[in-house]
């Protein structure tokens, strides 16, 4: 718990204005949630009988219009979700970070690693991610001041076709804190509704869950993605998309707030 810095950069807009803001304590995941971690989840809710939640959830492809759901990226025999090719002839890895998956998605995960293992975990507000990757002291990038394409996986880090690449491969991509890729690789859904202006206000244990809201309410999403320039990749970038929305550059990790068990 405490002050730290955010906003006021000007190379990453929309960034929020510069203040100092006070967050409370909470917990983040090193890694966003991977391929892996999510087919664990569709098939917990298949072998409960909830098949048809489980192939809605799934990673899709994006449908010709908003409400539709294109081809699934995961192979599902009817019982089982597998890794395979997508449309374009990529094959998804293990661990790599879970993409094509919207926000509300990402929030049944959280909800379900919530009721699995009796802990508060929830998507993270986004006050709460930028100082996770920033820090206290108004830092540019997670690791420093200085971007070096070669520090985070993004479009100026590799040649050839870029895809997302697995969890941990780029080591200089870790916050004071020790959280991992958070300026390359892929975004994360934040729990806020987002905000144009940006007024930061102070962050409290008690995050309320948010309402699904319209279908198109747009959520904050933060990081820097395998496909985005430098200027995304600092920690202060922050964007505004609809929440059906399902991007090859969008996943998500868990955040929650301290209980008794942390301190004590």
């Amino acid at each position: 718990a405490g002050w730290f810095i955010a906003g006021g950069d000007s190379l990453a807009p929309p960034a929020l204005p510069r203040q100092r803001t006070w967050v409370d304590g909470f917990v983040v995941r090193e890694f966003p949630v991977t391929n892996g971690e999510y087919i664990e989840f569709l098939h917990d809710l298949v072998d409960n009988g909830r098949v048809a939640e489980a192939e809605a959830l799934a990673p899709h492809e994006r449908g010709g219009r908003a409400e539709e759901l294109g081809a699934l990226v995961y192979a599902f025999d009817g019982s089982r979700f597998s890794l395979t090719e997508d449309s374009d002839g990529d094959l998804y890895l293990e661990d790599w970070p879970v993409i094509m998956v919207d926000w509300r998605a990402a929030r049944a995960y959280a909800a379900w690693e919530a009721a699995r293992t009796g802990l508060p975990w929830r998507l993270g507000a986004s006050l709460e991610w930028e100082k996770a990757a920033r820090g206290t002291d108004g830092r540019l990038f997670p690791w420093g001041n200085h971007h070096d394409p070669t520090w985070s996986h993004m479009h100026r880090s590799h040649k050839g076709r870029p895809n997302p690449v697995e969890i941990g491969t780029y080591p200089a991509d870790v916050s004071v804190y020790g959280v991992r890729d958070m300026a390359g690789n892929a975004r994360d859904w934040c729990l806020d509704e987002y905000d144009q202006a940006g007024h930061p206000q102070a962050v409290i244990a008690d995050i309320p869950d948010p309402d699904l809201g319209a279908f198109d309410t747009q959520r904050v999403v933060r990081g820097g993605a395998w496909l985005d320039a430098a200027n995304n990749c600092r920690c202060a970038f922050r964007g505004g998309v609809a929440q059906y929305y399902r991007g090859a550059n969008f996943s998500f990790r868990l955040f929650r707030s301290l209980v008794d068990a942390d301190v004590g």
